[in-house]
């Protein structure tokens, strides 16, 4: 089973729990930018297998803006490689349960440096599971709100 296959089974999982989130009074958007009300998440730190064979850890975070309705901004921080100058190609895939609505793209990310890389996804406003993986690696996962 590849990576997105499985990131696209743990997302199905995921999206039956929305609306347990929302009996419970899960946490909705805050009002300034920030990080993703997060409802749940496996992990942030994606072990990752570079290009030229590098190895190495990338950590990720979330953040939203109620201001950029649909919108998530994804900030990749390197952890560190087994070799200087290593970069991998991050898979980010989305799921929006509510529409449904699903996306994918992949980034070249620094996995040496100190440097974080940044870019935007459009998953869409409402609960999103947002996934991140590196070739054949196991993702980690958030099960986010987002404006």
């Amino acid at each position: 089973m590849n990576t997105i296959a499985r990131t696209a089974t743990t997302i199905a999982a995921a999206a039956g729990l929305a609306g347990a989130g929302l009996a419970a009074g899960a946490a909705v958007a805050t009002a300034a930018p920030g990080p993703a009300p997060t409802l749940m998440s496996f992990g942030n730190t994606v072990w990752v297998y570079g290009l030229g064979g590098c190895q190495g850890s990338v950590k990720t975070q979330i953040l939203t803006d109620p201001a950029k309705k649909g919108q998530a901004t994804i900030v990749v921080t390197p952890q560190g490689a087994n070799s200087p100058g290593c970069q991998a190609d991050l898979t980010t895939s989305w799921m929006v349960p509510r529409q449904p609505f699903t996306g994918q793209q992949t980034n070249r990310v620094a996995v040496t440096g100190s440097k974080p890389t940044q870019f935007t996804i459009n998953p869409g406003s409402g609960y999103a599971v947002i996934g991140f993986a590196t070739g054949g690696q196991t993702p980690v996962q958030s099960y986010i709100s987002v404006p």
